[in-house]
């Protein structure tokens, strides 16, 4: 678990609800903190609304907003690559807690793409370019977007959630920043996204049999959740192509197996669905797995999950 701890707050202090700041870098952390501390206290996503965690570019605002945090709450370089270097100019006096570094939580590894609906190809030499394209990409983008050995997309658990709702709440209260409530708010949020994950499987039963691809690989925790895997991806990340081969097979894959939807974010390149989808019945639907930043705690997670169910039911015809 990485946490720098403030040295010098060993003394409760009581008005921590008007004193104490977080920051996050991505809004569902920040939905989390809000989950665990109250309305009262300022908690702060660094990424905007639609923005991409890969490639964010921090403002002078931005700098000074991190450096005005008691407590910043990320996810890891494996997400945010922009944020390691920024944090290693913070002073030492701020808590940072990285998510992915904390106990509790449960990861799953990077896939490649036959792990994704087992897409086969059937030209084993194109399906080697085709590969060795998807490599050229990444390892061609600036940030590199090396995610590790896991999945970073893992808030799209809702128990990953609210495991690192107990870990935020712990810190606090070891380190005289908050009172016994935020232990409380923790476990109150932990239930209720048990409670939500119960009820998403219930929903998902109407799309058992739907098939779907997605233009990343960036649901894998909310497809392992609630038994709901995906039929294909078009690319890894939202940082890599795909050449033409995969883009080929997946149309045929589309066709053979009439998928009737391709979920897509604002985060990947549209054309790439369009050309997926050119041909066929597929429908295209987007939604952000970043949900809306400017809801808080459960609430953010009901609209964020529940509302990537929904958009899923409607692209397949689940509704009708």
């Amino acid at each position: 678990m990485l946490i720098r701890s403030l040295p010098f707050l060993l003394f409760a202090l009581p008005a921590y609800a008007q004193s104490l700041t977080i920051v996050t870098d991505i809004p569902p952390l920040a939905a989390i903190a809000s989950a665990v501390v109250g309305p009262d206290v300022e908690v702060r996503a660094l990424l905007p609304q639609g923005g991409s965690p890969h490639d964010f570019a921090m403002r002078p605002s931005d700098a000074r907003m991190l450096h005005g945090a008691d407590v910043v709450f990320w996810s890891g370089e494996g997400m945010s690559p922009w944020m390691a270097q920024a944090l290693e100019s913070l002073d030492g006096e701020t808590i940072i807690i990285e998510a992915f570094e904390t106990n509790g939580w449960t990861p799953l590894p990077l896939r490649d793409l036959e792990a994704i609906g087992q897409v086969e190809n059937n030209d084993e030499h194109e399906h080697e370019e085709d590969h060795a394209d998807d490599h050229t990409h990444e390892e061609d983008d600036d940030h590199g977007h090396d995610h590790g050995d896991f999945d970073p997309h893992a808030w799209l658990s809702p128990l990953n959630a609210a495991a690192w709702a107990e870990t935020l709440a712990d810190v606090l209260t070891q380190n005289n920043l908050a009172g016994v409530e935020v232990s409380a708010n923790a476990q109150t949020f932990a239930m209720e996204m048990g409670a939500l994950e119960t009820a998403l499987k219930a929903e998902a039963e109407k799309l058992r049999g739907k098939g779907y691809l997605v233009s990343h690989d960036s649901f894998q925790y909310l497809e392992t959740a609630l038994d709901l895997p995906a039929s294909g991806a078009i690319a890894l990340s939202d940082a890599s192509a795909s050449g033409p081969a995969h883009i080929a097979v997946l149309k045929e894959q589309v066709v053979a197996q009439g998928i009737s939807c391709i979920l897509t974010d604002p985060q990947s390149n549209p054309d790439l669905a369009t050309l997926v989808a050119e041909g066929t019945d597929a429908k295209i639907a987007t939604v952000n797995p970043l949900g809306n930043a400017e809801l808080t705690g459960a609430e953010y997670y009901r609209a964020l999950l529940g509302g990537i169910l929904v958009t899923l039911a409607e692209c397949t015809g689940a509704t009708n």
